[in-house]
């Protein structure tokens, strides 16, 4: 989910696979909980120290399970919200050590509807609301009155880095609690939504699927609607089965058809409907992150293309890399800033235009591309970034080596900390729309 890379012979294109942060932003999807060991969705960190709010949406049959989970890592600070005693939310949180404080909803939420669940934070206070029906409140007794958070919020489950180093957990019986089974949406920060950093075994859905009958991704009989194949992901939008075939190197509805010309950032069909445009929109805390340790990436050449919108004139469009190894693509002054180092000192790139600013709130189109150039066998890269198909620039890497490569986090629309990544000539995330060019 996220980035996707096509890896086609000696070049990838990086690609931006538009369709779930397409529904987040447009279709106020949920994330499916199967109910399965090593399930688990990590969203950005929730800053509880002093006064903040949490909010999402749940639907379940389930009577316990792990809902969602913080802490200070390792040290003393926790909150942790399950689901047990005949599918009630049951709070829990400490601070500085103190004696942990509980409370217990008195409305079960385990019924197959949708519920609002909101907690405040207030010091030493928190609240837990449900509905419009419930709210309760607890103190803890803690000599400190800020919490401290470290950890990312954890949502359906735990990883399994931290299911496997009990060190690392405040509260480590956490490890021992069943993981959430239904589906959560619609989780929001301070009223602004907030998406997945990453996650395992867990799935975005529009709806659960109803008793009568399979979801669409399942494979039927001819006329049925099938699965995707050659290895595309498969996901139900409005009752139908879509297929992202942007990893596969095929394309049509099913994936079915090679795709001898993979361009620009995502390819997705929707039933005869054709390509569907997907348009994805960032608030300032919202971003998209794609793990490449897993699966490094190294090529002769590479290319990143993508349309941006926005009337910020500083943000963050996307990063990859570290130390003195990196990518950086942001809106610097209302001008395109491109910042690649490879290890001996970085090419910087500025694109403005001729009149104004790219912060004009109308769409401007972004190509960055890499090429290796080799002697000897050893090579320097060629970089040429232009905006819009008319404003060019390019430059040369000062750096020797024999491929290009990525095996960092890839962040997309901002980061945790933007001010923090190598590189960045801004601060501050993305405000606005991306979209395949």
């Amino acid at each position: 989910m996220g980035t996707a890379l096509l890896q086609r012979g000696g070049c990838f294109l990086l690609c931006l696979s538009l369709l779930l942060l397409g529904c987040w932003a447009e279709l106020g999807s949920g994330l499916e909980f199967p109910g399965a060991e090593g399930q688990w969705t990590r969203f950005p960190k929730w800053n509880a120290c002093c006064e903040s709010e949490m909010s999402f949406q749940l639907k379940t049959r389930s009577a316990r399970g792990l809902v969602l989970y913080f802490d200070d890592e390792g040290f003393c600070d926790f909150l942790e919200l399950i689901l047990t005693r005949g599918g009630r939310l049951q709070l829990s949180f400490s601070i500085f050590c103190a004696e942990p404080a509980t409370l217990l909803a008195d409305t079960p939420v385990n019924d197959g509807a949708w519920h609002s669940v909101r907690i405040r934070r207030q010091f030493r206070n928190t609240t837990l609301f449900i509905d419009q029906v419930e709210a309760k409140w607890v103190e803890v007794k803690s000599k400190r009155r800020d919490m401290t958070v470290f950890s990312g919020l954890l949502v359906g489950g735990l990883p399994p880095e931290l299911r496997a180093a009990a060190l690392k957990l405040t509260l480590a019986s956490v490890r021992e609690r069943e993981p959430f089974k239904g589906w959560i949406r619609d989780v929001r920060v301070n009223s602004s939504q907030v998406l997945p950093v990453d996650s395992g075994e867990v799935k975005l859905d529009d709806e659960p699927p109803n008793s009568g009958g399979g979801s669409p991704c399942e494979a039927g009989e001819e006329g049925e609607g099938g699965v995707c194949l050659n290895g595309g992901v498969c996901s139900v939008v409005d009752d139908q089965a879509v297929c992202d075939c942007s990893r596969t190197g095929f394309r049509g509805k099913d994936c079915s058809q090679e795709d001898n010309n993979v361009e620009g950032l995502a390819h997705l069909m929707m039933g005869d409907q054709g390509k569907e445009e997907y348009i994805a929109t960032f608030k300032g805390s919202e971003y998209f992150c794609y793990d490449l340790s897993q699966n490094p990436i190294q090529s002769s050449s590479d290319e990143i293309t993508l349309s941006f919108k926005t009337l910020q004139r500083n943000g963050l469009m996307l990063h990859t890399g570290k130390s003195a190894d990196y990518v950086n693509l942001a809106l610097k002054n209302g001008a395109v800033s491109l910042v690649i180092n490879l290890g001996s000192g970085a090419f910087e790139a500025l694109v403005e235009p001729v009149n104004g600013k790219f912060n004009d709130n109308a769409w401007h189109d972004v190509k960055v591309t890499r090429n290796l150039r080799q002697h000897s066998g050893i090579g320097h890269a060629m970089v040429t970034i232009s905006v819009d198909g008319i404003l060019t620039t390019t430059g040369y890497t000062q750096e020797d080596y024999t491929m290009l490569g990525s095996d960092d986090f890839f962040y997309v629309g901002g980061s945790p900390s933007t001010a923090d990544l190598p590189g960045s000539p801004v601060s501050n995330n993305f405000m606005g729309c991306l979209k395949e060019p």
